[in-house]
């Protein structure tokens, strides 16, 4: 065996040595940090009351504020417009007309249905004098008083068509839209107007189905 083989046992002894004492040393501070039971020693225990307490969930939503009322306003009766009262932006009061449509022709109807009456509540008259004296037949009276009834009752309905010819505001608002202006002709389901009421307004915001239990009356 030369030298230098020599040399080269001996260092690696030297190291396996030095290796063997550091995993001691370092076992022994291992058990060192590891907790050892002693029944002798009395253990610190601290302990907290359970409260019942009321979470606080926060979220935010996004809504659109609309108005308590909003109309669009039609014709009841069909008509020429021959005058336009109001315009966007107006604000009107309940009653409020709006526009009036051509009642010259209802007109002319009223006055014949009223010149009619006034002739059959002339026979009613006479027929009933008529009648007390025997001179007539009832039928006659009977047929007068209902040809008066049913005059009546026409002139009611044309008065009313004509009371509808002014177009007026249903409640307090705002006028928002116009469709139609002077000339052009009204009729029943045609917009003229439209009219909203932000006296009061509903705030209305899009929740999913897991957020509604957050929500509660009031």
């Amino acid at each position: 065996m030369n030298k230098k083989t020599l040399i080269w046992i001996v260092a690696i002894i030297a190291l396996l040595a030095i290796t063997i004492l550091q995993l001691r040393k370092n076992k022994e501070v291992t058990l060192k940090r590891v907790y050892h039971y002693d029944k002798n020693v009395p253990i610190s225990i601290h302990v907290d009351t359970l409260t019942l307490q009321k979470l606080t969930h926060k979220s935010s939503f996004t809504g659109t504020f609309l108005p308590e009322r909003e109309t669009k306003i039609t014709a009841a009766v069909p008509g020429k417009i021959v005058s336009v009262l109001a315009k966007e932006g107006d604000r009107v009061k309940k009653g409020q007309p709006l526009m009036q449509l051509d009642k010259s022709s209802l007109e002319l109807q009223l006055k014949q249905a009223e010149v009619n009456i006034k002739g059959l509540k002339d026979d009613v008259k006479r027929y009933s004098v008529l009648n007390k004296a025997d001179a007539i037949q009832g039928v006659k009276l009977e047929k007068a008083t209902l040809g008066l009834q049913a005059a009546e009752l026409q002139a009611a309905i044309l008065q009313d068509k004509i009371n509808k010819t002014t177009i007026r505001a249903p409640y307090d608002g705002i006028i928002t839209m116009k469709f139609r202006e002077k000339g052009e002709y009204a009729a029943p389901g045609i917009p003229l107007f439209q009219l909203v009421d932000i006296s009061t307004l509903k705030f209305t915001i899009h929740v999913s189905e897991n957020e509604v239990i957050l929500f509660q009356k009031g």
